[in-house]
């Protein structure tokens, strides 16, 4: 029997720390582990507060609050949306500076979309929820300045959930003075699951907008944050008055480049652009080649660190409560006069869509004849960069909504790709008004699930609205921010693409690292060749380049790239890895084997094109007439195919009588001996997620064949071949003699018919031996020291209980007050004199014994002096190794 030694628990903690995590997807707005809270709403009187889950894949959905209690698993089919209601107690937050419990936690057996919307009657919003593993530390929010009428303002808002283990420490600047009386400087430290809200009280105007309030966790914790307001006019005290909110992107995921495309069947939308450096430039379409400059960020006058415009109509005048008299006067012109543009920032910008006010819009559709539609929602506009290829998502049923569309933005290129349901929707594409590479779509759906899909990539956000009330959210996006595309198609940083390339193919790479304005951008292809474009070249130019691979394998791509953050001022040299395979084409297909005349003067046999696909040899040529028959031998790979007829076995004559294209002797007799040969084809995939191994222990390296003949293999690493058997699908690496630590090794195999040698990287750690602590007293962890455990010599300790970091276990012994519990798993994370971190290999707690050893009995005792356990029973004293001491 094969054996394995894999621990996800430590793996998931190993790859953290010591490697980037080749093949891991991209992060992205769909995922299996999510954290909700809903912030406060009109009023402080939500009727229903809406979780809606989308799925391209059957899964199982857990939501949880474990402090609470609320549990519940439901089954979602595939390509399907189910909307659920939750419960206020579970999930609500409106206790301003006081850390709640109103966190729910999504988890699902398949990627998901996640929604939440906050729903009363005449004042409804909804945001998309991104996954815990696109969530990061750093963010800057964005409300908007709260208005009312009727005398009833409600403020401005923002909430943070801490969602890792143990205790998430969180500063955060106010630009807006709050309910509490707080201003400025603040911090909190939350528990995981934990909500801190905050908001400025029934306030209103620039001073209850909590615009461009930074937060940040410490030490590089996630956090998820939401924002937007109870429910306030937009613009600034023209009716009507709706509740706005959507999730906080984190600063790493903010762009450069923007697609901005206004509502359907409004007039106005508002458009804000939020900066993280002072002295951002704002460029919006571009005359006669050059980009438009509009906006200037300069902090002292932009205090709150964003900038609107709008997009629309040319409108006369607001309308009154009947839509009939300019009741609010005469409205400025709108910046663009169109429902598009083209937005590009010098340094990284947060853009956000607000939908205004009915009577601000004087919007022409009616529910029942007579009511004016829409109210305020606000949307967050993902950069262009952060394209996503498929992505499910619902329109929200509400009580007033009538009205649902979808705004769709794209490569022009892949107009003719998008698909919406599975149809077709090219037909509704228009060139984005400022930069005709892209072209957009706004499209009216009806209520329920629905499904896009393209082949480049695409933006999209839904939004609806009835009877004084509008929601808004983005569907979803990826968050790449630095990555390569190879002939189109986008890599991230540190992974390993999906797909494959062939020997002799021209592969186009093109990087996206920001528009920094680059010194050096040095490309090592993996093959021992290095390209760099010419030092006055530009940006463009230096991060463009085309590398054709002779040789099949696997190569690391190593692109080096120096610059100096005009953002910053600050100089960075950057290093990105990529992987991809390069096969062999193994196929050879003869297309054509036609006859000219026999007075021909030209060469007797030509070949007119040769081309690869990876997959086949296409060779297309004339076989010219002759006044006798002959033959000749051919060798090819796998397969061989004439004439549309396909020849696959190993050896084999194959005899045809040459085409006709004259009468001029054209009948000569041609016989081929062909002999098909299969080249080796098997891969070794470098998963460093999974390759580790305990001392002693069996390590079992998978291997996916798919033909050839697999020759002499060896094992290269630290200098020594050992020559190694691949055996029904495994190859058994010798390990049993490895000290700890991290090898990189290479395994060769020799393909004895084509004559090639494939060589492929492989990363093994081997971790400590979990016999390196020990177990003791019931309730007693200790690693032995250097005179104990074969010479390791530790300064760094992190013990980890079922998976989890355990708060302040950062001795070399960890004890708690109560006795372990059986089934727990424990490890712990070391860290030798030399800087090297690498986890411990498991113990289970599975049995309990009675012996003074592993007992801490009613009458033991237990001290801690100098940092020391000292265990006294009776008169008797123990050190945590059991050992009598005086």
């Amino acid at each position: 029997m094969k054996r394995f030694i894999k621990s996800l628990v430590l793996v998931a903690i190993f790859v953290g720390m010591a490697m980037p995590s080749w093949g891991q997807a991209s992060p992205s707005t769909e995922g299996r582990d999510f954290w909700v809270t809903f912030l406060r709403a009109a009023d402080d009187d939500p009727t229903e507060l809406k979780l809606t889950i989308s799925a391209l894949e059957a899964c199982q959905v857990t939501i949880s609050n474990s402090t609470t209690g609320f549990n519940r698993t439901l089954n979602v089919a595939a390509n399907s949306a189910v909307e659920l209601v939750m419960a206020k107690a579970d999930c609500y937050s409106s206790t301003s500076e006081t850390p709640t419990n109103t966190a729910l936690h999504v988890t699902s057996t398949k990627d998901i979309s996640l929604f939440a919307g906050n729903y009363r009657d005449k004042s409804f919003d909804a945001t998309n929820v991104l996954p815990t593993a696109a969530l990061l530390d750093d963010y800057l929010i964005q409300t908007y300045p709260p208005s009312d009428h009727e005398n009833k303002p409600q403020g401005s808002h923002f909430a943070i959930i801490a969602v890792e283990d143990g205790q998430t420490t969180v500063d955060y600047n106010l630009t807006a003075r709050t309910q509490g009386g707080r201003t400025g400087a603040q911090s909190v430290t939350l528990n995981k699951g934990q909500v801190y809200y905050v908001w400025t009280g029934k306030t209103e105007g620039d001073a209850a907008d909590l615009s461009g309030t930074t937060v940040k966790a410490r030490n590089g914790k996630k956090i998820a944050v939401f924002q937007g307001c109870p429910h306030t006019n937009i613009p600034y005290t023209v009716r009507d008055r709706d509740h706005i909110v959507s999730q906080a992107m984190p600063l790493a995921y903010w762009g450069s480049e923007f697609g901005i495309t206004a509502s359907r069947k409004h007039r106005r939308d508002i458009v804000a652009v939020m900066a993280i450096n002072d002295g951002t430039q704002v460029y919006i379409n571009s005359e006669d080649g050059e980009k438009v400059l509009v906006h200037t960020f300069d902090f002292t006058k932009d205090k709150k660190h964003y900038w609107t415009f709008e997009i629309g109509e040319e409108l006369a005048y607001c309308a009154d409560n009947e839509g009939q008299s300019p009741t609010h006067g005469k409205l400025p012109e709108p910046l663009i006069i169109d429902s598009s543009c083209y937005i590009s920032t010098s340094c990284p910008a947060g853009v956000h869509l607000f939908m205004v006010s009915n009577r601000y819009d004087n919007a022409v559709p009616k529910v029942d004849d007579d009511t004016l539609v829409s109210d305020p929602a606000m949307l967050w506009v993902s950069p262009i960069e952060q394209v996503i290829k498929e992505i499910n998502f619902a329109t929200y049923h509400t009580q007033q909504a009538k009205f649902h569309f979808m705004n769709i933005l794209t490569t022009t290129a892949d107009v003719a790709n998008m698909k919406w349901n599975g149809n077709s929707i090219s037909q509704h594409f228009h060139p984005l008004y400022g930069n005709p590479e892209y072209s957009y779509a706004r499209i009216e759906i009806p209520e329920g699930h629905h499904h896009l899909k393209g082949n480049v990539g695409f933006l999209a956000h839904v939004y609806g609205y009835g009877q004084r009330e509008s929601y808004a959210y983005s569907c979803g996006s990826s968050t790449i921010q630095r990555s390569v595309t190879f002939n189109g198609t986008p890599l991230m940083i540190d992974s390993i693409y999906p797909g494959k390339f062939c020997v002799n193919e021209d592969i186009e790479m093109k990087l996206n690292i920001g528009n920094n304005d680059y010194e050096s951008i040095v490309w090592d292809y993996g093959d021992g060749i290095t390209y760099s474009a010419n030092v006055n070249a530009s940006n463009d130019e230096k991060k463009k380049t085309s590398h054709i691979y002779t040789v099949p394998g696997w190569y690391d791509l190593k692109v080096s790239a120096v610059y100096v953050n005009p953002c910053t001022n600050t100089r960075h040299n950057e290093e990105m890895h990529f992987a991809f395979r390069v096969v062999r084409p193994d196929t050879i297909r003869h297309q054509k084997y036609d006859c000219v005349a026999e007075d021909y003067e030209g060469p007797m046999n030509v070949l007119d094109t040769v081309t690869y696909d990876c997959d086949s040899v296409v060779i297309t040529g004339y076989e010219f007439g002759r006044e006798s028959s002959y033959s000749y031998d051919f060798t090819a790979r796998d397969g061989y195919e004439l004439n549309g007829r396909w020849y696959t076995d190993p050896y084999q004559e194959v005899t045809w009588i040459a085409d006709r294209k004259n009468a001029q002797k054209c009948d000569s007799v041609v016989t081929c001996r062909l002999t098909i040969v299969s080249c080796l084809d098997m891969n070794i995939p470098n998963n460093k997620d999974a390759q580790h191994i305990c001392p002693g222990d069996y390590y079992d390296l998978p291997y996916d064949y798919v033909k050839g003949n697999i020759g002499e293999t060896h094992f290269i690493v630290n200098n020594k071949d050992v020559i190694v058997t691949p055996d029904k699908g495994y190859i058994s690496l010798p390990t049993n003699k490895w000290e700890p630590g991290i090898y990189q090794a290479k395994i060769t195999v020799q393909d004895t018919v084509c004559d090639q040698l494939l060589e492929f990287p492989i990363d093994l750690a081997v971790f400590y031996p979990s016999n390196i602590f020990k177990y003791k007293f019931n309730n007693v962890l200790a690693v032995y020291n250097k005179a104990n455990n074969g010479g390791y010599e530790f300064v760094g300790y992190q013990w980890y209980r079922n998976g989890e970091a355990i708060q302040g276990a950062t001795e070399s012994v960890y004890h708690t007050e109560a006795p372990f519990t059986l089934g727990d798993v424990y490890f712990v994370v070391l860290t030798d004199k030399n800087g090297m971190t690498l986890p411990s290999c498991s113990q289970t707690i599975e049995t309990i014994d009675l012996s003074i050893e592993t007992q801490q009995a009613p009458q033991a005792t237990k001290h801690l002096i100098n940092r020391q356990i000292i265990i006294r029973k009776g008169e008797q004293t123990f050190n945590i190794y059991g050992q009598r001491v005086q």
